[in-house]
């Protein structure tokens, strides 16, 4: 089975916070989320494999404060959006 990426534009807030609200509730994310309903609705109901990872759990919650902020501060440039990518 080949895998195709696309992004979904147009989203009604109220519809985003539901799907939050469901992802969180299901201790899954939202992309997971939408690919199971999409599948459900179209009739492919069935089960997909996919591997979950371990490798980095020790990882979790080790960062202090300061390292935190760093992290944050480091990594903002990547919150920014290029409008004139998705016009």
């Amino acid at each position: 089975m080949s895998v195709i990426n696309f992004n979904l534009r147009g989203i009604d807030v109220k519809v985003m916070a539901t799907l939050k609200h469901e992802a969180e509730k299901k201790h899954t994310s939202v992309n997971l989320l939408i690919l199971k309903c999409i599948e459900q609705t179209l009739g492919y109901s069935y089960k997909v494999n996919k591997p979950m990872y371990h490798d980095l759990d020790h990882l979790a919650g080790t960062w202090n404060k300061e390292e935190v902020k760093a992290f944050e501060e480091n990594t903002r440039y990547f919150e920014k959006i290029d409008k004139d990518l998705w016009s």
